[in-house]
């Protein structure tokens, strides 16, 4: 996603309700006091083992969640 510039490293992530936010670092994973995938991340905020980060993370473009 970083290399074909769909995201932007230091771009901020959130969760759909804005309560959780993370940035994205430049070897891919994401921080946000955690640092892992946007799934392990996810996961552990949630309190579950596993977690679709893909589902769980969005950016804000044009003031839509993306």
């Amino acid at each position: 996603m970083i290399k074909e510039e769909y995201i932007k490293v230091g771009k901020k992530l959130v969760d759909k309700l804005g309560n959780n936010k993370a940035k994205v670092n430049a070897d891919g994973t994401i921080s946000n006091g955690e640092v892992g995938s946007i799934h392990s991340v996810s996961a552990k905020i949630l309190g579950k083992e596993s977690n679709n980060g893909w589902d769980y993370w969005y950016v804000i473009r044009d003031k839509n969640l993306k």
